[in-house]
C-alpha cells in the first residue's frame, strides 16, 4: 500500500489519455491513410485539448517530449556531417564545387540580409523593445557580459579544434567546416588514387543515418501530442 499511495492519480489518467490519443493517431494513420502534415496538425490540437482537460497538469508527459527532442538533437550533427561529405564527393569536381560553394554563400548572405531588413522593418515602426529597463546590478551585468564576445573570438569559435567535441556539442558551423575540408581532401586525393571505398563508406553511412532519422520523424505526430500538451 505504501508504494501505491505515492502514485499520482492525475498522472496515471494523463498517461492513459495520452495512450488513447496515440492509438487514435495510429488508427488514423494506418486505416484512413491521413496525410502526415494534417496528422501532425491534428496531433497538436489533441495535445492542447489534453492539457485543457487536465487543467495543465500534464507535466508527467515531459519525459516523452524530452526523449523525442533528445533523439532529434542526437541525429543533427552526424546527419549534417555525412550529408555534406557525401554530397561534395558525389559532385567530384573541384571546379564545380567552387561554383556551387560561391553561389551557396551568396544565397546565404542574401537571405540573411533580407531577414535583417524585414526584422528592422517591423521592429523600428512598432518600437519593439522600447520602455524595457534592465536591472542595473552585478548579476544582470555578469549575464550580459557572458553573452557577448569579441569579434575575433566569435570568428575563432567557428573553426573546429576537436571534431568529436564539435559533434557531441552540435556546433554546426564547425561541423560544416570540418566536413567540407575533409570532403575536398577526398576529392583531391581521388585524382591520383582510388577512393571509392571512402566514398562508399560515407554514402552508406548517410543512408543509415537517413533511415534512423526517418524512424524518429515517424514519431513526430505522437511527440507533437505530448509537446502540444506540455
Amino acid at each position: 500500500m505504501g508504494a501505491l499511495s505515492n502514485i499520482d492519480p492525475t498522472a496515471v489518467a494523463v498517461w492513459a489519455s495520452a495512450v488513447v490519443l496515440f492509438a487514435l493517431i495510429a488508427v488514423l494513420r494506418a486505416v484512413f491513410k491521413l496525410n502526415f502534415s494534417l496528422l501532425t496538425v491534428l496531433a497538436l490540437g489533441l495535445g492542447i485539448a489534453l492539457s485543457l482537460v487536465f487543467d495543465g497538469q500534464v507535466d508527467s508527459l515531459n519525459l516523452l517530449g524530452n526523449i523525442y527532442i533528445n533523439l532529434i538533437t542526437a541525429l543533427v550533427a552526424p546527419l549534417i556531417f555525412v550529408s555534406i561529405i557525401s554530397s561534395i564527393t558525389y559532385v567530384g569536381s573541384l571546379k564545380k564545387l567552387r561554383s556551387i560553394g560561391l553561389r551557396s554563400v551568396g544565397w546565404l548572405l542574401l537571405t540573411n540580409l533580407i531577414a535583417i531588413v524585414m526584422t528592422l522593418g517591423v521592429a523600428i515602426p512598432l518600437h519593439i523593445g522600447s520602455g524595457v529597463k534592465l536591472v542595473d546590478d552585478e548579476s544582470t551585468a555578469g549575464f550580459l557580459t557572458s553573452q557577448t564576445a569579441p569579434l575575433d573570438q566569435v570568428i575563432l569559435n567557428f573553426f573546429p579544434k576537436n571534431i568529436v567535441g564539435d559533434l557531441s556539442g552540435n556546433r554546426v558551423v564547425s561541423i560544416i567546416i570540418t566536413a567540407t575540408v575533409l570532403a575536398i581532401a577526398i576529392v583531391s586525393v581521388g585524382r591520383q588514387k582510388d577512393v571509392s571505398v571512402v566514398k562508399r563508406f560515407f554514402e552508406q553511412t548517410k543512408d543509415v543515418i537517413y533511415k534512423a532519422v526517418g524512424y524518429v520523424v515517424e514519431l513526430t505526430p505522437y511527440a507533437v501530442v505530448v509537446l502540444g500538451a506540455t
